[in-house]
């Protein structure tokens, strides 16, 4: 397997899309932690496929993504609900209508979801990155590669990855991140880091104060 490149073409609306094929190359994917097989689970985000195996662990990939030059103006959008709509309401305008969620990053987004599950779904297990996700060999650390890219992994059968935010490979010209779920610890984390006024404009204004409301600042 080639090793990982950003070479994916952005579409005209600024949004990263995954191509039919490799969408398509996500039902094959085995679980990392435990080799199960990964079954796809509806998230409530139009941007995000989910994937659990039988043992519980959570996965998510995301089949699009915008750039930062689109959610960088995040402050200004408002979206079409009523004024004295409900949180959950909001929720789900936000990670459904593309025309909203186009301005969210991918990890806002999974932070705002897992606030709205909090009490609401069971707990998912944040699998663990140890098995390769195509034929379950144990992956192996192979240091640097020539391009200066660091945590590259190699499983018995030579297929390469990367460890970053998720583990990602290379698959007909784009990037592929497997991502796990993220826990309730690193939620509150992610939600304390988007109300840093540095990055205010990168959050909703609807959105902002649905974080707040859930850390109780004022």
């Amino acid at each position: 397997m080639a090793e990982p490149q950003t070479t994916a073409s952005m579409t005209t609306d600024g949004i990263l899309r995954l191509t039919a094929e490799n969408r398509q190359s996500i039902a094959v994917l085995k679980c990392p932690t435990c080799a199960a097989d990964l079954k796809e689970v509806e998230l409530g985000d139009v941007f995000l496929v989910g994937l659990r195996c039988r043992e519980g662990h959570g996965f998510f990939i995301a089949t699009a993504a915008p750039n930062a030059a689109v959610t960088e103006k995040a402050h200004g959008i408002q979206g079409s609900y009523s004024s004295h709509a409900m949180e959950s309401e909001i929720i789900h305008a936000w990670l459904t209508e593309e025309g909203l969620r186009r301005y969210l990053n991918t990890q806002l987004a999974v932070t705002l979801r897992r606030i709205a599950e909090v009490g609401v779904k069971p707990a998912v297990h944040a699998g663990e990155f140890r098995l390769c996700p195509f034929c379950t060999g144990t992956l192996a650390e192979d240091g640097t590669d020539q391009s200066g890219w660091s945590g590259r992994y190699v499983c018995p059968n030579g297929h390469i990855f990367y460890l970053r935010s998720g583990l990602y490979w290379k698959m007909n010209g784009q990037v592929v991140d497997l991502c796990a779920e993220f826990d309730d610890e690193f939620v509150m984390r992610c939600a304390k880091f988007y109300l840093r006024d540095d990055i205010r404009s990168n959050v909703p204004a609807d959105v902002r104060r649905i974080l707040m409301t859930h850390l109780n600042v004022k």
